[in-house]
């Protein structure tokens, strides 16, 4: 029950959090959300932004992981092998960003977009995925 509550908690938070954080003009050209949130915007974004920011993505990969676990001990106790697997992108953040405070990561993004800034169009998520994540995974990791 405690876990069920946890969950629900979880849900509750993640959905207060995706509202926007950051005000991006529509565009036809912008339908993948992902993709709206650029270097330009990061980098013109608080401390504070940036850090909430990644905070829902730590809750979204958390929750993620506590219904893997979940499904995983189910399986188990049925006696079967669970068929849910977490996503490359899942396991990349928690084995890349275990021991990595979040300062320290807006600080990493912060450093490639000022060391790259022909790329500020390019969207965050694909700098933290390419630039950080995979950089930061032995190369069977990834």
């Amino acid at each position: 029950m405690r876990l069920r509550g946890f969950c629900l908690l979880s849900l509750i938070l993640i959905a207060f959090l995706s509202q926007p954080l950051f005000v991006v003009e529509s565009s036809a050209a912008h339908t993948n959300y992902v993709d709206t949130l650029t270097g330009e915007l990061w980098l013109k974004s608080s401390v504070e932004e940036k850090r909430a920011f990644l905070f829902g993505v730590d809750s979204a990969v958390t929750v993620e992981h506590v219904v893997y676990q979940t499904l995983k001990e189910r399986a188990a106790k049925k006696g079967k092998k669970s068929r849910a697997r977490l996503s490359p992108f899942v396991n990349g953040w928690m084995k890349a960003f275990q021991e990595m405070p979040r300062n320290e990561l807006v600080k990493s993004i912060d450093a490639w977009y000022e060391a790259h800034p022909d790329k500020v169009s390019e969207p965050v998520m694909k700098i933290i995925w390419y630039e950080i994540i995979c950089k930061r995974l032995p190369s069977g990791n990834k």
